[in-house]
């Protein structure tokens, strides 16, 4: 699993199909976050949603809002992060994601905190 940001470019540049793309582009994202890069963590995951959503894949669609969610949460804009943070729980409740609705709703949590 690749885990450097060049290893998770290359992946994203790889992908064969718009689901891996977006798989790949969710990583990313989620590497940037940790790495507080929060503004282009957030741009790739808006990208990461339009590739999710371009392939029908909602668990991939409900990460990329979630991982937008946590952009802004970063950056401040709590109405925001909480708009997308919802949109992402929704998604997950309806997938059936019990761990994604753990996830989702710790870090609407933390918006709160």
């Amino acid at each position: 699993m690749p885990t450097t940001l060049h290893d998770l470019r290359a992946a994203v540049v790889a992908a064969a199909t718009e689901a891996e793309r977006a798989s790949a582009l969710n990583q990313l994202a989620g590497e940037l976050a940790q790495q507080s890069q929060y503004a282009e963590s957030l741009a790739v995951a808006e990208e990461a949603q339009a590739a999710a959503k371009q392939a029908g894949d909602a668990p991939a669609e409900a990460e990329a809002l979630r991982l937008q969610g946590i952009a802004h949460w970063r950056k401040e804009a709590y109405p925001e992060a909480l708009r997308l943070l919802k949109q992402s729980l929704v998604m997950v409740e309806g997938l059936g994601d019990r761990p994604g609705v753990a996830r989702t709703t710790l870090n609407i949590g933390l918006v709160y905190k």
